[in-house]
């Protein structure tokens, strides 16, 4: 190990034939507590330095449940003016380098001095895994070695490859349309293979009611959206059950939305109004809403009075609801261009409205 560490890090190993004593000032090389699959999976090294420091050669340990290349360490602000190189061709052995050829020198401070940016191999099982500081030379600002106390870091898998990073989770009422929607947002995704939607009206037990594909893999932000259609006045909770295309799975913080009751009964507009029967594809919508559930009958009659349509008659509940009419009566057939009647009964309700059929 140390020879190949001369041949791939000579300048370090220059300045390190430059001692001539050992100084009793000491310093600390920190491994801190990350997590596989928060912000781009980074892990920061820190270091606690009560002198000057010119240059660092650290040697790390790490699983090789993890893969991680040398274009995956980075600086950081402390160490934004050194270079920074590492060798990592042996697995489970990562050698990082951080020195200047200027003389710069890291001042006394704790904090980061490298970010490591991990990525979880297929099969990797979630759990604690070890980051181990197996050795550290460090110079001071007279190129002179200093004494070094190793502190080693945990960092956690939490359920193999994290595919989906979700930045936003949230849904609105549309109480008018008795419908809720839901919308959210990924950071970048790896492997998604979509989101299922699930819903209940408690949160002991959610079930599935829909599905919305992923991107696959990609950097990018992606929104999303879910509507969740004809609902009653209620309390419902909702969770994204995110599948990547192995199978592994995600789920989602849950989340509240509320559908409120509409005040009174009413009866609104058909639309289009008027509306023509020469094409066959051609519906009129006439939408209504419940304050509370009830026996509801909806007809269309001629001037003079005469029943053409029942479009619905039964018992519907409180919210809003919509119902079509495709200008036919009861037996199926055309009606003929005119000026109709639609009335809206209930057992305390009752109103009409007029609409107007083109040829």
């Amino acid at each position: 190990m140390k020879k190949k560490i001369t041949v791939r890090f000579g300048l370090f190993v220059f300045l390190l034939c430059s001692i001539v004593y050992a100084q009793n000032d000491t310093l600390k090389v920190i491994g801190t507590t990350g997590k596989i699959g928060t912000t781009n999976h980074i892990v920061p090294i820190y270091l606690k330095n009560n002198v000057h420091s010119r240059g660092l050669q650290l040697t790390l340990n790490y699983p090789t449940d993890l893969n991680i290349s040398t274009q995956d360490i980075t600086a950081t602000s402390r160490t934004a003016d050194f270079i920074v190189r590492a060798n990592a061709d042996t697995p489970g052995t990562l050698i990082i380098l951080i020195y200047s050829m200027d003389l710069e020198t890291i001042p006394p401070d704790t904090g980061a001095v490298i970010n490591i940016n991990f990525s979880v191999l297929p099969g990797a099982l979630p759990g604690y895994y070890p980051l181990t500081l197996f050795d550290a030379l460090v110079l001071d600002e007279f190129g002179q070695n200093l004494d070094v106390e190793r502190v080693n870091g945990v960092f956690t898998i939490t359920n193999g490859v994290i595919p989906v990073e979700l930045a936003a989770f949230n849904g609105y009422s549309l109480p008018q349309e008795n419908k809720i929607s839901l919308e959210w947002r990924t950071c970048s995704e790896t492997n998604n293979y979509g989101f299922e939607i699930l819903r209940g009206e408690s949160r002991g037990y959610l079930e599935k009611i829909g599905f919305v594909p992923g991107q696959g893999t990609t950097s990018l932000s992606n929104d999303y959206n879910f509507v969740d259609s004809d609902l009653t006045a209620t309390n419902y909770f909702y969770q994204l059950n995110q599948i990547d295309f192995d199978g592994s799975t995600q789920l989602s913080e849950i989340i509240e939305v509320a559908i409120s009751l509409p005040l009174n009964h009413t009866l609104s507009q058909n639309y289009p109004n008027p509306f023509s029967l020469t094409n066959s594809n051609t519906t009129t919508s006439i939408r209504f809403q419940l304050s509370e559930s009830e026996l509801v009958d909806i007809k269309i009659y001629d001037l003079l009075g005469r029943e053409v349509k029942t479009l619905v008659s039964q018992k519907t509940h409180s919210g809003t609801h919509s119902t079509q009419w495709d200008g036919r009566n009861n037996l199926g057939a055309p009606v003929s261009p005119g000026l109709y009647y639609y009335t809206m009964k209930t057992k305390k309700f009752s109103t009409s409205k007029k609409m107007i059929i083109l040829e």
